[in-house]
């Protein structure tokens, strides 16, 4: 799992040069967050196992917060996720795309 964590995360970033790094995701998966945190990215974690409300929402919420904001030269937001429901009525990964298209980034 590290090896392929390493791997994802050189495909994703590519040489380029990387404002901000963040991953959420739930305690179950704490035997990859220093992997995570070591190649520079800002953790967040569920403490409890089960349905991650958390993961979802702290994820949209700093999303949200970037990509409300509007750089030049113009910046790239990369969201990789495999999720992409209706969240409960709560904020939702295409509407957080939607936003940062609005505010000029290019998004993959």
């Amino acid at each position: 799992q590290i090896q392929q964590i390493k791997n994802l995360v050189g495909y994703m970033e590519a040489g380029r040069r990387v404002q901000e790094r963040v991953v959420v995701g739930s305690a179950g998966a704490h035997k990859t967050w220093q992997t995570w945190q070591a190649a520079g990215y800002q953790i967040s974690v569920e403490p409890n196992e089960g349905k991650e409300v958390f993961v979802d929402d702290a994820l949209l919420a700093q999303l949200s917060r970037t990509a409300s904001r509007t750089f030049e030269p113009r910046r790239t937001l990369m969201l990789l996720t495999g999720d992409g429901n209706a969240n409960g009525g709560r904020a939702t990964f295409p509407e957080s795309v939607e936003i940062a298209l609005r505010n000029r980034w290019r998004v993959e």
